[in-house]
């Protein structure tokens, strides 16, 4: 379907776990550029690789480092901004 002419797109979810929606929503909306894809809870099961491919997509990820679980989460990864769970400060590097 075609998508309506708008200045920007806010992408917005609870959970990004491989990131296969996110990046087949960036396929479809290849001719726009996405800023910036906001989710709760950022998983990141594919890890780094995976995060590179969803930034194909999207300028950067912002999201909380509620899911400890991942090296991700721990070590921060650039075009990721992690936001405390816990005080809502923003931890890491932002880029």
């Amino acid at each position: 379907d075609k998508v309506p002419s708008l200045s920007s797109i806010l992408v917005v979810d609870d959970i990004c776990d491989g990131g296969a929606t996110f990046k087949h929503l960036g396929e479809v909306l290849s001719d726009r550029h996405i800023p910036t894809l906001y989710v709760s809870h950022g998983l990141f099961s594919k890890g780094k690789e995976g995060v590179d491919e969803l930034l194909q997509y999207y300028t950067k990820i912002i999201t909380t480092n509620s899911l400890l679980k991942n090296s991700l989460t721990k070590e921060g990864y650039n075009g990721v901004t992690y936001i405390s769970w816990k005080h809502h400060s923003i931890v890491g590097k932002p880029v």
